[in-house]
């Protein structure tokens, strides 16, 4: 602003600047601003410790010297202060973790998982992407409880380094195996043989978790149900066969110091191999043991 004296006096002017009040000699001459010791000494604390800031932190990048002008207000160098120690500490602004980089370790995963089993396949699901996690370090994946790695699943990863996350990626799994079904009409009770049974290929994921494998699970086992041509053999459907009937006359096989000694029995119950059978000795003493193949009973100690 230009301030105009009374009549016969020389113009003069004066301005202000923002530190202090700016001396002019004769009209408008060149800016000299007022030094201020208080100012200067804040600037060349605040160069220090940007400086030393950088020393310490692995991610600073240098981007010139730090200049505080004498002119700044004390926020305004506070505010500066404060934005070199972000800008030179590693856990802010930190870079969010890749998502693709998640999906890449989830099939690298998968791959070995499933390495063994032939006929494996997977399709990798999305996560949103608008979902934000924090940059890992070292990701941990594995099957979440409860789940099975066949048919839609999930697959568990977990951050266990740098930063502290953990999510569920959706994967379905497909298994092409061979499976066993009835090769014709199977009435309840039939003891199975190769016969019986016919192989068919299919989805495991589409199919009973108990569906029979391998025949050697199925033949020589007893039909707890009729099946219809076709049907697929599940192991809850199957029961051993019966290997001592009521009133069977059976050996009693003990073992005594070593020894194996046998007697003749009458069996008073009927027994699957595996399953527990009581037994009448000549003495008329009952003794109880376990069925064993071809009428004998492994007695208990």
């Amino acid at each position: 602003m230009v301030h105009k004296h009374g009549p016969g006096k020389k113009e003069q002017a004066t301005r202000r600047h923002p530190v202090g009040r700016q001396v002019i000699r004769h009209g408008f001459d060149t800016l000299r601003p007022m030094r201020r010791p208080d100012v200067e000494a804040r600037a060349r604390t605040g160069a220090w410790a940007g400086k030393a800031l950088c020393q310490i932190s692995p991610n600073c990048r240098p981007c010139g010297p730090v200049v505080y002008h004498p002119a700044m207000s004390d926020l305004t160098a506070r505010t500066l202060r404060l934005i070199t120690f972000c800008l030179a500490s590693p856990f802010v602004f930190a870079a969010p973790q890749d998502l693709r980089a998640v999906q890449d370790a989830v099939a690298n995963w998968l791959d070995v998982q499933l390495a063994p089993t032939p006929g494996a396949s997977y399709r990798l699901g999305e996560i949103d992407n608008r979902l934000r996690l924090d940059g890992c370090l070292q990701l941990d994946l594995q099957l979440p409880q409860g789940y099975r790695l066949v048919g839609k699943t999930m697959v568990r990863v977990r951050c266990i380094e740098g930063a502290r996350w953990a999510v569920n990626y959706p994967v379905t799994v497909s298994i092409l195996a061979t499976y066993y079904v009835a090769a014709r009409p199977l009435a309840s009770g039939r003891t199975l043989q190769m016969g019986d049974l016919a192989p068919q290929q299919g989805d495991l994921a589409q199919l009973p978790g108990s569906v029979i494998l391998d025949p050697a699970m199925a033949v020589g086992r007893v039909l707890n149900s009729a099946v219809s041509q076709g049907g697929a053999l599940r192991g809850e459907m199957l029961r051993a066969a019966t290997s001592v009937r009521q009133n069977q006359r059976v050996r009693v096989v003990f073992h005594l110091d070593g020894l194996e000694v046998t007697n003749e029995g009458v069996a008073l119950n009927n027994a699957a191999v595996g399953e527990v059978v009581r037994v009448r000795v000549g003495n008329n003493q009952i003794v109880s043991g376990v069925a064993l193949e071809n009428g004998r009973v492994q007695a208990s100690q």
